[in-house]
């Protein structure tokens, strides 16, 4: 479960259907926070994908375990 870039965790939520409030950052809060996935990208493909797609590739690996 990987994509090149950012993903917002807004969108994420949204895209599980979960409930979820928005509200400002705390002071020093970090802006964004991003895994490198350039190392994985070596040994696979990794297309853009969307926040759905993340959600229901989570809900694949965790209904097979």
């Amino acid at each position: 479960m990987a994509s090149p870039g950012p993903v917002e965790m807004g969108a994420l939520l949204d895209a599980a259907g979960l409930d979820w409030t928005p509200r400002p950052a705390q002071d020093g809060a970090i802006d964004v926070v991003a895994l490198s996935t350039e190392a994985l990208a070596r040994y696979t493909s990794l297309p853009e994908t969307s926040p759905a797609a993340l959600v229901a590739e989570w809900r694949a690996i965790t209904q097979a375990q």
